[in-house]
């Protein structure tokens, strides 16, 4: 059996240096990924980005496809379109859905990956 080092075992001279820059900049955005973070941190919205993430979605199309009632589709709709995470294009009268900021089509990716992905299965 190996013995797997542990960070208790490293000595301080084995850890990279602080880079003191990235940090600056991790404390400067931090408060805008926050944000980004508390707007995706709800099932509902979370289900409407990952449907439109491919392909933009009409407002009827989504409340069939996601089962979402209109009101409630709306509101979160909304909340998304404020924070600038969506955009719409109307065409006669029906209003499409899409992804707006490149951030969440990004992490919508990462979460299909690892959410969403089919197992690999072992050989």
């Amino acid at each position: 059996m190996t013995h797997q080092p542990h960070m208790s075992d490293m000595t301080v001279e084995t850890l990279p240096p602080p880079d003191f820059e990235a940090m600056a900049r991790l404390k400067e955005k931090a408060p805008e990924a926050a944000d980004l973070l508390r707007q995706l941190a709800n099932p509902t919205r979370l289900l409407i980005l990952c449907h439109i993430t491919r392909q933009e979605r009409a407002v009827g199309e989504m409340e069939r496809d996601l089962g979402l009632k209109q009101p409630g589709l709306s509101q979160q709709l909304a909340e998304l379109r404020q924070a600038g995470l969506v955009k719409t294009r109307r065409e006669s009268r029906s209003i499409y859905y899409s992804i707006a900021d490149d951030r969440v089509q990004g992490i919508m990716g990462m979460l299909h990956d690892i959410f969403c992905a089919e197992p690999v299965s072992a050989p």
